[in-house]
């Protein structure tokens, strides 16, 4: 488990983002440390090798999901080549956000449940859409299923209670909130980070760490040196 440390500088080139330079800390008994993953749209691969598949993200979206949550986490991991679906839990695929907003799904939920898996589910914050997206049946059935296979999910803001939380997600994990929802957290060792990464799960606090957050899931991403 580690959190992410806000300093960090970041170079945007064309094709996307291009370099990050994340400073990571540690927990408790281990150094510090800090890594430069490389990644873009048009990564370099060694010569000869075939470029991989792009990642594939599902980020769903409800009445009342946040904003600047929801534009980060597709802008920035659309950028830097991944396969983001932004799927709407309502009926309708245009969705009104928690400030007024209106967003433009990819497709329902019930049909993102046909192909998965996915590498990462992204899940922005915002209320009431936090509490929206956790009573759908079919993305508690996905989340479920991605916590099984050992694979990526995340969650930020009011997300990480209201959704992670019951579904037993954060069971012995760290993790973090929105202040007013870190209550509802069992664990609150960590709850005053910014962002929390342990063993898959990531959680952010809000629309202030959403770029932070961001860039850590698309150094998650880069390939490993081989």
């Amino acid at each position: 488990m580690h959190s992410l440390c806000p300093s960090m500088s970041v170079c945007i080139l064309r094709g996307g983002v291009s370099l990050l330079k994340p400073r990571t800390i540690r927990a408790a008994g281990r150094s510090a440390s800090s890594h430069t993953p490389r990644f873009g749209r048009h990564a370099v691969h060694a010569m000869g090798s075939a470029a991989p598949l792009p990642k594939r993200v599902l980020v769903p979206i409800a009445t009342g999901s946040e904003e600047i949550e929801t534009a980060c986490i597709v802008d920035i991991l659309r950028r830097a080549g991944a396969d983001v679906t932004l799927a709407s839990v309502e009926a309708s695929l245009t969705v009104a956000m928690s400030r007024g907003m209106r967003f433009v799904a990819d497709q329902p939920i019930v049909t993102c449940a046909t192909v998965a898996p996915y590498d990462l589910i992204a899940l922005p914050g915002g209320m009431p859409g936090a509490s929206r997206l956790a009573a759908d049946e079919t993305l508690q059935a996905l989340l479920k299923a991605q916590a099984e296979r050992g694979a990526l999910y995340a969650a930020m803001c009011a997300a990480p209670a209201e959704v992670l939380e019951p579904l037993g997600l954060l069971a012995g994990r760290a993790a973090t909130a929105h202040p007013a929802f870190v209550e509802k957290l069992a664990n609150h060792a960590s709850a005053s980070a910014r962002v929390v990464v342990d063993r898959g799960c990531i959680t952010s606090r809000g629309p202030g760490t959403a770029l932070v957050r961001c860039f850590h899931h698309v150094s998650s991403f880069r390939p490993s040196a081989s």
